[in-house]
């Protein structure tokens, strides 16, 4: 690609036109590989590699709900509640009906003292769940915390 053509692409992507994998012209295989890499990197523990190959995912492909889920994620289990907050709600915009990003934002938001929201996003993480995967093992984790708030707290 010449370096005016570049530019123009590069002007799409800026202005939300165009993804940079297409300009860059990374198939989806390539992709896929490098979130498999990112996430066994983030099973490993080895956060901060995850959280760069995510981070360059995500610039690749903003729309990727996944890829925000996974940095909220990561940023979760670095300690950095606020940024994980921040992807979590990232990856609701773009795909609010993953159970896991209400439940993983729903635990951050306890975490964090503030309840109502986060029992209510736990709450929506089970109908979700209940809906879509009812025997998924993060749904009982789900109904455990709800269960648990609610003994604790009447």
């Amino acid at each position: 690609m010449t370096e005016p053509n570049l530019e123009k692409e590069l002007a799409l992507v800026f202005e939300g036109k165009k993804q940079l994998k297409d300009v860059l012209d990374l198939g989806a295989g390539r992709l896929e590989l490098l979130t498999e890499l990112a996430y066994l990197y983030f099973e490993e523990g080895r956060y901060d590699e995850a959280r760069v190959l995510f981070e360059g995912l995500m610039a690749l492909d903003m729309g990727n709900a996944y890829h925000c889920r996974a940095l909220g994620a990561v940023n979760q289990r670095l300690g950095q509640l606020d940024a994980a907050v921040r992807y979590y709600q990232r990856a609701l915009k773009l795909n609010d009906q993953e159970p896991e990003t209400w439940a993983n934002l729903g635990e951050v938001l306890l975490i964090q003292g503030n309840a109502d929201q986060g029992l209510a996003h736990l709450e929506r993480a089970d109908q979700l769940f209940r809906s879509q995967q009812p025997q998924a093992p993060q749904r009982r984790r789900v109904q455990a915390i709800l269960r648990t708030y609610r003994r604790v707290n009447q």
